[in-house]
């Protein structure tokens, strides 16, 4: 799916990739579950009305990532910054919609606050996040051809 057609249906993050278990660290299936659990989203931004890609993120086993820019520029200089003040840290805030029922069986919805630290199997889609409330940068998930 291109980024384009995946930021115009509002699929920001795709699906989660699991390991498919235990493998003995060094073998050749170890490596391989090693690489099935890296996770790479390409980041753009509108740009002129066009949804433009700007870098890609790739998260490693342990939520590590590394940016690699595919354009240069102001947006280019503005995902740099914006990952550089986040890539270490421990834990980012986001905001994330919660559905609450109501006494008359109606339900709400509110804003909350929530803490998503970098050991957490979401911390990826949390960056995401983060990118997208402050700096209008979206991820889109790549998904790995077989």
């Amino acid at each position: 799916m291109s980024l384009l057609r995946a930021a115009m249906a509002g699929l920001l993050v795709g699906a989660t990739i699991a390991p498919t278990g235990p493998a003995a660290a060094g073998s050749d299936e170890h490596q391989h579950e090693e690489a099935a659990m890296a996770r790479t989203f390409e980041v753009g931004k509108l740009i002129d009305g066009r949804f433009t890609a700007v870098g890609t993120l790739v998260f490693d086993a342990d939520n590590s990532g590394s940016l690699s820019l595919m354009m240069s520029g102001e947006v280019a200089e503005e995902l740099e910054t914006a990952w550089e003040s986040i890539k270490g840290r421990q834990s980012l805030s986001i905001m994330r919609s919660e559905e609450t029922e109501q006494p008359d069986g109606s339900t709400s919805h509110a804003l909350k606050k929530v803490e998503v630290a970098r050991d957490d199997r979401a911390y990826p889609e949390a960056v995401m996040d983060w990118l997208s409330w402050n700096h209008g940068l979206f991820g889109v998930e790549q998904t790995p051809a077989e």
